[in-house]
C-alpha cells in the first residue's frame, strides 16, 4: 500500500511534464521594418537562452505584416526569417526552429502587427 501513493505521484509528474506550457516572445518591429532593433535583439537572446535550457524545446516562430494588404505577407516572412537568422546567430539548431505563417491582421488577439512571435515549445 505505502507504493501506491509514490507510483501516483510520479504518474502526476510525468503528466505535467508532458503538458509543460509553451513559453512566448513577442519581437516588435518598427512600420515596415524588417530589420531588428536592439531591444529586438534582446527578446531574441532572451529566447535563445531559454532553448539553450531546455535541450528538447523546439521554438515555433511566426512572422506578422503590419495590415491585411498583400505585400505583408511578404513583410511577415522577411520579418520571421530575421529572427530565425538571429535564433540560429545565438547558437539554437536550424533542425529546432519552425516557421509558420501569422495569423492575418483582422484574426489575431492582442497586438497583431509589427512584430514575430517564438513560441518555446517544451517536450
Amino acid at each position: 500500500m505505502r507504493l501506491f501513493p509514490i507510483l501516483l505521484l510520479a504518474i502526476v509528474l510525468l503528466v505535467a511534464n508532458a503538458f509543460a506550457e509553451a513559453r512566448m516572445f513577442v519581437v516588435f518591429f518598427g512600420t515596415g521594418e524588417d530589420r531588428l532593433t536592439a531591444e529586438a535583439e534582446k527578446v531574441v537572446a532572451e529566447a535563445a537562452a531559454s532553448a539553450q535550457e531546455k535541450s528538447g524545446a523546439r521554438l515555433e516562430v511566426a512572422g506578422y505584416g503590419d495590415d491585411d494588404q498583400g505585400r505583408d505577407k511578404d513583410l511577415a516572412a522577411r520579418r520571421a526569417a530575421a529572427v530565425v537568422h538571429a535564433l540560429a546567430a545565438a547558437g539554437v539548431a536550424q533542425g529546432r526552429i519552425a516557421t509558420k505563417p501569422g495569423a492575418p491582421p483582422a484574426e489575431a488577439t492582442g497586438i497583431p502587427v509589427h512584430k514575430v512571435t517564438v513560441t518555446l515549445e517544451e517536450r
